[in-house]
C-alpha cells in the first residue's frame, strides 16, 4: 500500500516539478501536456497502480508479457509510427506496485465506481 500511496503522491507532486521532465520536440509544460499528464498517467497510476508513466509507454513495454499491451502497441504504431518507443520514460523514480496489490486497486475502484452508479 505505501508504494501505491508514494505513486500517487509523486503523480501529484509532478504538476509542480515540470522543470525536470526532458521533453521530446514539439512538446513543453503547456496545457497540452498537463491534460495529457492528468488523464493519461493519472489514470495509469490512481486506478491500477502502476508507476508514473503514460499508457503508450507501458504497452510498449509490456508488449511481449501481455497479449493486449501487444495489440494496443500495435495500434498505436499504427496511428502514429514508433508511439510507445518515443513516449517518456517512468517518471520520478516510480515502480509498479505488485501484482496483488495492483489487482486490488483496480477491483477496488471498480466497486467504487459501480456502487456510486
Amino acid at each position: 500500500m505505501s508504494r501505491y500511496l508514494s505513486n500517487v503522491l509523486a503523480w501529484l507532486r509532478g504538476f509542480r516539478r515540470t522543470g525536470d521532465i526532458k521533453f521530446k520536440p514539439g512538446w513543453s509544460a503547456n496545457w497540452r501536456w498537463f491534460l495529457l499528464y492528468t488523464i493519461d498517467y493519472g489514470t495509469h497510476v490512481v486506478l491500477t497502480g502502476a508507476a508514473v508513466v503514460s499508457w503508450s509507454r507501458w504497452f510498449y513495454e509490456k508488449r511481449r508479457k501481455y497479449r493486449l499491451a501487444a495489440f494496443m502497441n500495435r495500434l498505436l504504431r499504427h496511428l502514429d509510427d514508433q508511439h510507445g518507443e518515443n513516449s517518456g520514460p517512468v517518471l520520478w523514480a516510480t515502480e509498479d506496485c505488485s501484482w496483488p496489490m495492483r489487482c486490488a486497486v483496480t477491483v477496488g475502484w471498480a466497486l467504487l465506481i459501480w456502487w456510486a452508479l
